[in-house]
């Protein structure tokens, strides 16, 4: 569904259609962030703020001031509440469409990833699969040893700092860096074929 120009709800069925009606469909990779980026970035956060907002609530009520000092205290803590209600919604908003409209693409010829920031604009990177100098996977802490996923970093040749792509929260990443492995190899082995 297309709400607004940059906002297409469909927009991530098109483009595996087009790598897969270029490339073939075992020649591409399409890649999420895993379900445990809604506990950690949504579900996590929502429980903080319900418990931050049920303790201000019994702080309200539960004061022993003064008759015009405790209205003042409760108007003022239920004013609080409700802004940070706000910014929750806000932030979890944000939250879901990053979960649901990011993705990443992995052809024999690029890497490109779509990064829908909000409703009004999405961010488009795309890194050639020649320029790859090297693909790190990091799973370093025991939550993402447990859990099976962590970040995979793509260095070109002139970046060797901070990546050029990344992409957090993906489940078994060991296991896409040798898809992009397979899908080279392949494409390789075909492009030399057919010379």
């Amino acid at each position: 569904m297309r709400i607004l120009s940059n906002f297409d709800t469909r927009f991530d069925d098109d483009c595996v259609d087009e790598a897969c009606a270029e490339y073939g469909k075992g020649n591409i990779s399409f890649i999420r962030r895993d379900k445990i980026y809604i506990i950690f970035k949504i579900v996590l956060p929502t429980i903080g703020w319900l418990s931050i907002s049920l303790v201000l609530v019994i702080l309200a009520y539960g004061s022993g001031l003064g008759r015009a000092l405790w209205y003042f205290f409760q108007v003022f803590i239920r004013l609080i509440v409700c802004i940070t209600w706000l910014y929750l919604l806000v932030k979890v908003t944000i939250k879901l469409i990053d979960f649901y409209m990011d993705f990443t693409i992995i052809t024999p010829r690029q890497i490109t990833s779509y990064d829908q920031s909000g409703l009004f604009s999405r961010n488009t990177r795309s890194l050639d699969i020649d320029k790859i100098k090297s693909v790190r996977v990091y799973e370093q802490w025991i939550i993402r040893s447990l859990f099976n996923y962590g970040t995979i970093v793509f260095f070109s040749e002139w970046d060797d700092q901070s990546g050029d792509i990344t992409l957090n929260y993906i489940s078994n990443p060991t296991k896409v860096a040798k898809r992009l492995e397979e899908i080279l190899q392949t494409w390789n082995e075909i492009v030399n074929k057919n010379k």
